[in-house]
């Protein structure tokens, strides 16, 4: 008989098979916007080259298509059942916010999720607000035809002020120029050099100071 330590050690083992499309065309049936060996497909436009069986050209596929990361196809996170053709979206990982830039315990990805004809289920949202409310997902997903999202406050927040990518560069200090000042600069006997003719270059008539020298 099998104990519950054997079946423990049995899962940590187990590498689940690599998922496959399988017939699902959902990609290329106009719910993404792309060109594909010249023809656009976009919402309401399905892929020029999609048939019956799936894509016609698929040797010959453009790059957009081979470097498509389905987010359900490449990972195990997602359940079977968030396939494309049962939970009638398309979901994508995407970053929000650069792995440098983190805060301990924060994701800097999401799960970008396209509806595809239909409206998620109750069941599908359940899983996506559970894991939210978990702190483990920030979710950005379309329903009715409308963006929301779900997740950690700067998440959100990041979506409100317009869902711009936040990268390294944005961490840069951008120094300030800083205002110089100047005072007249004098000789050991205090006169001023401006008022020596014997001050060869004008631009010796004056001294930076920093910001705290008083003026004299």
């Amino acid at each position: 008989m099998t104990s519950s330590k054997d079946v423990m050690e049995l899962t940590k083992k187990f590498t689940p098979p690599p998922r496959e499309c399988d017939g699902c065309t959902v990609c290329c049936q106009g719910w993404l916007s792309a060109e594909a060996l010249g023809y656009r497909f976009f919402p309401g436009q399905p892929c020029h080259w999609v048939g019956c069986s799936g894509c016609t050209v698929y040797g010959d596929r453009p790059p957009v298509c081979q470097n498509f990361q389905c987010g359900w196809k490449e990972s195990h996170f997602l359940p079977e059942w968030f396939k494309p053709t049962e939970s009638n979206v398309i979901a994508l990982w995407r970053e929000w916010k650069a792995e440098e830039l983190c805060e301990e315990g924060e994701n800097g990805t999401y799960l970008c999720l396209s509806e595809c004809g239909k409206s998620m289920t109750v069941k599908h949202m359940t899983w996506l607000n559970n894991y939210a409310a978990a702190g483990v997902l920030n979710v950005k997903y379309q329903y009715e035809g409308r963006w929301h999202w779900i997740g950690s406050d700067a998440f959100c927040q990041w979506n409100c002020d317009g869902a711009v990518p936040i990268t390294a560069d944005d961490k840069e200090d951008k120094e300030e120029p800083k205002e110089v000042k100047l005072e007249r600069a004098r000789n050991a006997d205090g006169t001023y050099k401006a008022d020596d003719p014997s001050t060869p270059d004008i631009n010796e008539a004056w001294v930076e100071v920093e910001e705290t020298t008083k003026p004299q």
